[in-house]
């Protein structure tokens, strides 16, 4: 029977300086400074990314623990989103396969650890950004419902322009966080690692997925410019009633005071 390696992975909710955090493993076996590869005893290591996923492999509970406790006094927001947690189990068999719920190697190394953690690292702040975006994508339909049963916005322009901070946001950590299109050094240098980087892509869906948040964004961000123009479009309607209204009074005023006048 195979020999399973658990790989864990959790989501804190604010990025990482991994030069600065790296001084504090340096107790530990350094194999990449990004990722930070670190090999904490034999054949266990941690694994971390700067945009805040941190991943364990093989690591026992105390290990976990001491890690977990460093990061909770140098992040200033140590939350993890639990809802983005993960798992997956490292077959290591004779031969290096990965395929529909399955990934087998022959052996464990650091270079084959970073690249599998990547991919991981993706999948997971990909699943972060999916629920966020599952959110948004809920409130702006509860606008529309609200513009189709009333034929009006009851909303303040601030709570739109967040949605548009959120999609600018998300656009900038999928771009420059996540390089999703940056193959990594290793992958140019053995056709082996390329083949398992492609494999561990595909394993996870990532091209696809990240391909559907860009759809999405787009979604919201053309929904959103749509729900400001309309808003607009009520604001200036208002205005137009209000400086007739202005007018009209004015012309009572007028017509009171003529009225006045020519009655004494």
């Amino acid at each position: 029977m195979a020999k399973k390696i658990p790989v864990t992975g959790h989501y804190y909710n604010a990025p990482i300086d991994l030069k600065r955090f790296r001084e504090r493993l340096k107790p530990y076996k350094l194999h990449s400074v990004d990722p930070l590869v670190c090999e904490l005893v034999n054949d266990r290591f941690v694994v971390i990314t700067k945009f805040g996923v941190v991943m364990f492999w093989n690591t026992t509970d105390d290990l976990e623990r001491s890690i977990r406790e460093e990061l909770t006094k140098f992040l200033t927001d140590f939350s993890v989103d639990e809802r983005v947690s993960d798992r997956i189990d490292i077959e290591l068999g004779a031969t290096e396969r990965i395929g529909f719920e399955r990934v087998q190697l022959s052996k464990l190394s650091p270079d084959k650890i970073k690249l599998i953690s990547l991919a991981f690292a993706q999948s997971i702040a990909l699943n972060k950004f999916e629920l966020d975006i599952t959110s948004i994508l809920g409130k702006i339909e509860g606008y529309i419902n609200e513009l189709k049963t009333s034929g009006k916005l009851r909303i303040k322009p601030a709570r739109i322009l967040k949605s548009v901070g959120f999609a600018l946001s998300v656009k900038y950590h999928v771009i420059n966080n996540l390089v999703l299109f940056d193959k990594p050094d290793e992958t140019w240098e053995d056709e082996r690692l390329s083949r398992l980087y492609r494999d561990i892509r595909e394993y996870f869906d990532l091209t696809d997925r990240h391909e559907g948040i860009t759809v999405k964004l787009d979604f919201i961000t053309d929904n959103v410019e749509t729900l400001l123009d309309l808003l607009n479009t009520q604001r200036m309607v208002w205005l137009d009633v209000t400086i007739v209204l202005l007018i009209i009074a004015e012309v009572i005023i007028f017509l009171m005071q003529i009225f006045v006048f020519n009655g004494h």
